[in-house]
Parts: C-alpha cells; structure tokens; sequence
C-alpha cells in the first residue's frame, strides 16, 4: 500500500538537547538551563522566569520530568536525552507558545522570508480555515511523492515501524490498551498501511485506541470552542424555546430551528465560511438520528428517526445527535487538512488530527450484527466517535428537546 499522508516540511526545533538531562548522569550545564526553561513553559518547573535558572538539576526539575512523563504517557525514568521522546513531546508541547512569542516580537513592518526559488513565502491559514469540503474529488488531496510505506503523519522511522510490527505479535488484545500512547500511535500508525496487517490485529484496535491518548493542546482548544458554543446557544433562548414540543421534522419552522443550531456548532468549530450541507430525509435506519457522508460534505438530519418518540429510553435525542454529527464534519476536515499538510506541527489540533486521520483510515463500524454491550463500547471508545459524543452531551443537553 502506498504512502498516504504528505508530511509537513520540518521547521528548525525551539528546543534541543546535546546529551542526556537527569539526576545522577553527567549534565551540560547549558542543557540543564534550556531544559528548565523548557519545563518552565509546559507549567512543570515554578519560578523560572522570577531569576535565571542554573544549571544544577535539582529536585524540582527531577518532579518537573517525572511529572511531564507521567502526564503525557511516557516512560517515568527522570531523564530526557538528544530526540528521546520526552524533548521531542516537550518541544511540541512549548512549540506553540515559543513561535507565539516570537511573533509578537518581530515588528509587523518585517517582510516575509523569501523562498529560495524567489518566490515569496506564503502565510500560514489560521486556526479556523484548515477546513476544505470534503467532495470525493481530489481538489486539496495530498500528492504524495514515491516514499516507504513508514512515510506517515507521525514521521515514522523503518527502525520504528518494524518495532512497532514486533509489539504487535507480542501482545494480547487486551494487552493493547496498556501501551503508551507514542507506541499505540505507531502500532496504528503501521496497521494504517497494511490491509493484511490490520486484519490480522483487528482485535487490538479497541486496546489501541484506548491507549493513545487525547492531546493536551487539543484540549484545551477544544475547551475554548466549547465555551463559545455554549454561550452562543444559552444567549439565544429563543431558539431553545422552538425545540420544545417537536413530533416531527415536516414543520419548515422546526427544520430552520435545527439550522440554527447546526450553524453555531459549525461557527464553533471554524466552519462558518463553508459549511456542511444539512439535508433533511426519511433514512431507513430508523434508531439514527443524523449522520455525516463525508464525500459529499452533508448531515442528514433523519425525519423518521426514532428519538423523536423514544428520546428518553435511547439516551439521546435527534439535536444531540445532529450536533454530533457536525464535530464529525470538523473532525473530517481537521484530518485531511494533516493529511494535506495544511497545517503542521505548530498548530494545536495537529497531533489529535493525525489521531483522527488514522481512525479515519481504519475506523471500527457498529452493524446491526454487532451491536453488544461490548460492540457499543469499542465502536464508542474510538477517539473521534469519543470526542464528537463528548461534545454532543455535553452541549446538546442544552436544548429543551421534548418528544
């Protein structure tokens, strides 16, 4: 199988090391300053900026490593060495915040670099414009160039793919879930590849997915996007008023109510230029209250579902269900804007992105046939399934849906 991701042209690090950092080895003295420095901008090592940091590891620095690989599911040894994964999880975590720095501090009347070719460098998109309707065409597809099939969006080494194939025969399906959450993106990151592979270890999706994790910056942006959602429908209690009471969706007042409600979840999550298309139809899967094609870029609200009369018994209702639908559309539009190379490591989303881009290539499908207990779990444990039902719950509780 090819390659399928087109890898972001890499920037020059804001942070790195020349030899290992840690209690008990023999530490560079300018690294250990760095490094302080470095923890100090992730929130782990206090007091950093208040005087210059020396080049002693002391035992605050010690808790401020151990504390930083215990939170990011990395090895908890102390000590972090020259493109370990701990100054490479470090230099993503500080990345963002360092190039921000930087661009307050350069004068605005400083011209872009020029590329090598003349040419002059374009800028960035922001945040909210990485999204690209998804038409099945191949307008923003990524061409990629003849590359290893370990070419992917976690820039995986041969030395790494072939471990991460190794671990996969070595371990249970269970066993999955306890990996870390690197070694669980590179098990993925290899199954994307390899159709025999995948189907071989099809059983350790759910342990793997279990097992890598949800971004931290990711987080926290996405905390933001739903504060600003939330504020946006509890200040329009007009439109919350216009789901009470709701049978069915022939009503053209109830259709354009659920409009509204879609355009703040897509202004939210930075689709508000372009939008999904919301499509209104009686859909034979009578339990579905809305789902997302992403080849054509549409919702389609279900106008025979079954939440309109049984809400409460199935735990959801058809506008939770809409909206969750919707983060799907970004979650879509977020992965291949990674795949494309649209946006790169310095962006907050990239790395849930690439988490999204490898459940998209592999993502597991509830069928009638399988809809256990355990079948529910695994379909719902999978990280854009989670993410998208997380924000549906939380925010889709907000409308006053009465069957």
């Amino acid at each position: 199988m090819g390659a399928l991701f087109a890898t972001p042209k890499p920037t020059p690090p804001v942070f790195g090391l020349k030899g290992r950092v840690g209690r008990g080895r023999a530490n560079d003295f300018t690294d250990v300053k760095a490094a302080k420095r470095a923890l100090a901008r992730a929130g782990y090592y206090p007091g950093v900026f208040a005087r210059e940091p020396d080049g002693r590891v002391d035992p605050q620095m010690r808790s401020a490593i151990l504390g930083f690989q215990s939170d990011r599911g990395l090895r908890i040894d102390g000590w972090m060495g020259p493109g370990g994964r701990t100054e490479r999880e470090l230099e993503r975590t500080i990345r963002p915040k360092v190039l921000a720095q930087k661009a307050m501090e350069t004068p605005a009347k400083e011209s872009a670099p020029a590329r090598s070719d003349g040419e002059a460098r374009k800028p960035d998109p922001p945040a909210d414009e990485v999204s690209t309707p998804d038409d099945g065409s191949d307008k923003g597809q990524a061409k990629t160039p003849g590359t290893t099939s370990t070419d992917g969006p976690m820039d995986i080494s041969p030395e790494r793919a072939g471990r991460a194939q190794e671990r996969l025969g070595e371990i249970s399906g269970l066993g999955a879930s306890r990996l870390t959450d690197e070694d669980a993106r590179d098990s993925l990151n290899v199954l994307a590849r390899d159709p025999k592979l995948l189907a071989k270890h099809k059983d350790k999706l759910p342990g793997l997915y279990k097992a890598a994790k949800d971004d931290s910056l990711f987080i926290e942006a996405d905390k933001k996007r739903r504060l600003a959602l939330r504020r946006d429908i509890e200040g329009d209690p007009g439109l919350r008023e216009r789901f009470h009471g709701w049978v069915d969706l022939k009503d053209p007042q109830k259709r354009d109510a659920m409009r509204a409600l879609m355009d703040k979840t897509f202004a939210a999550y930075g689709m508000k230029d372009k939008p999904p298309k919301v499509a209104f139809e009686a859909l034979a899967e009578k339990g579905i209250g809305a789902k997302y094609s992403p080849g054509s870029d549409t919702i389609t609200v279900n106008t025979s579902s079954e939440l309109y009369r049984d809400g409460t018994a199935l735990g959801t209702t058809t506008a939770q269900a809409a909206m969750e639908e919707a983060v799907h559309a970004y979650q879509n539009r977020l992965a291949r804007a990674v795949q494309d190379g649209r946006i790169g490591s310095d962006h907050p989303d990239f790395r849930q992105g690439q988490l999204f881009l490898l459940n998209k290539v592999q993502g597991m499908t509830l069928r009638p046939n399988t809809r256990t207990l355990e079948g529910l779990k695994a379909y719902e444990d999978q990280p854009v399934e989670k993410h998208a039902k997380e924000v549906s719950d939380e925010l889709g509780k907000l409308i006053p849906f009465r069957q």
